[in-house]
């Protein structure tokens, strides 16, 4: 090889359970991964055990999951947005997910960070504008 450069090194571990392509991920905690993909499905993978610890289908499969959030401020929180322009507000609690607030952003996700002091109080920090 040129430049002394070695082939990439092989992956510590590889997460399988989408049946269709992910679309995006953000990391909840250090140890919980959150992916969302085409079909609109939304997984938390536990990355000690290497397995899925929540599975969902948040948004339908015409509009899948194109951008995911989450609150840094705790609580398990977690925004989804379809292509549709729907996002949704979730919080994982006990192994589940539950729907927590639900608006239309239009194309301001992926991703925004979230400040909230209560569901009827939500303000956009950051965000990047897309075409969709």
């Amino acid at each position: 090889m040129a430049g002394g450069k070695g082939p990439p090194p092989d992956p510590v571990t590889v997460l399988r359970g989408h049946r269709a392509s992910v679309t995006a991920l953000k990391f909840l905690e250090p140890s919980l991964l959150v992916s969302g993909d085409l079909d609109g499905e939304l997984k938390i993978w536990d990355l000690v055990k290497r397995r899925p610890h929540v599975s969902a289908r948040v948004h339908n499969p015409a509009s899948g999951v194109i951008g995911i959030g989450i609150d840094k401020k705790g609580g398990n929180k977690i925004l989804s947005q379809g292509r549709d322009g729907t996002v949704k507000f979730w919080q994982l609690a006990e192994g589940s997910l539950s729907r927590y607030f639900i608006f239309w952003l239009f194309c301001i996700l992926p991703c925004c960070m979230a400040e909230h002091s209560a569901i009827s109080r939500y303000r956009v920090m950051h965000s990047i504008q897309i075409k969709c």
